[in-house]
């Protein structure tokens, strides 16, 4: 997103792995939200263009190192409020106060809930 109401669908460099917490995502179905609406409506122009669709599903591709909660294959819902996992908030039990955004992105499989599929017929 470039301002208010434009909107584009642009070609992006491949994810890669870069942290050992780092997991990559196939996102199968995305959603839009109200912290994507309101830039839309009064995003100016010539601010830093902004993602949307944050809130996805998606199956797991690839796992750094450090990675333990999920693995290739897993299916994984990456909600609105990411939590590091590190920081005093998170461990009182309220996540989506964390205090690094940055840091929950680079972290992001932490937050990553695992949920596999029935195959009961």
């Amino acid at each position: 997103m470039y301002g208010a109401g434009d909107v584009r669908v642009e070609k992006v460099p491949d994810a890669r792995l870069v942290e050992p917490t780092d997991a990559l995502v196939t996102v199968t179905h995305a959603c839009i939200c109200g912290s994507d609406l309101w830039p839309y409506r009064k995003m100016a122009a010539g601010e830093a263009p902004r993602r949307m669709g944050h809130e996805f599903i998606g199956l797991v591709e690839a796992v750094g190192a450090s990675v333990r909660t999920v693995k290739r294959g897993d299916l994984v819902v990456a909600p609105f409020a990411w939590s590091d996992g590190t920081c005093v908030f998170c461990h009182e039990g309220s996540s989506v106060t964390a205090r690094s955004a940055a840091s929950a992105f680079r972290r992001a499989s932490r937050s990553l809930r695992r949920s596999r599929p029935s195959t009961a017929t």
